[in-house]
């Protein structure tokens, strides 16, 4: 069964996105992969089906990661895969996350600063936490929503830090 989760990040945010996409199906995003979406990404537009650059993304599981962006916008991304619950939400979480953190200035790349980076891993970690403490009985729109909750409440002094 091929799932689809999506949402948008900042520009600054992508390769981050993209790694942490990665990481969930054991597949590690480098400087290659990068150059290559980095090449890509501005001939895109959100317009068209056609505008939409892919990319694949090999590991345990093979995703397709779908990207657009217009000049100035934020990127749209949408990965299609046989995903299991945790994965999508991790990867759901993600896109949330790195939409909320918007780079303060470009002097500033807050998105490459190794305190950015903890914090997002120490995010990560907890995300992982809520989603383990879920009943699987419930339903996913409930389980996100309940995830969701808990995620912005452990989070809460740690986002407002990174902004």
């Amino acid at each position: 069964m091929v799932n689809e989760v999506g949402g948008w990040v900042w520009p600054a945010n992508v390769r981050k996105a993209l790694e942490y996409i990665s990481a969930c199906v054991d597949y590690r995003f480098d400087d290659l992969d990068w150059m290559a979406v980095e090449t890509a990404l501005p001939h895109t537009s959100w317009d068209s089906p056609e505008g939409w650059y892919d990319y694949p993304i090999v590991g345990t599981q093979t995703l397709t990661v779908f990207l657009a962006c217009d000049p100035g916008d934020p990127v749209c991304i949408r990965v299609q895969g046989d995903l299991d619950p945790v994965q999508f939400a991790t990867i759901e979480t993600t896109i949330s996350l790195l939409a909320e953190i918007e780079p303060a200035d470009s002097q500033r790349p807050s998105c490459r600063s190794q305190g950015w980076l903890l914090s997002v891993r120490r995010i990560m970690s907890r995300s992982q936490s809520c989603l383990v403490s879920l009943s699987s009985g419930q339903t996913h729109a409930r389980s996100r929503s309940s995830f969701v909750r808990r995620f912005r409440a452990l989070n809460s002094r740690t986002i407002s830090g990174l902004r």
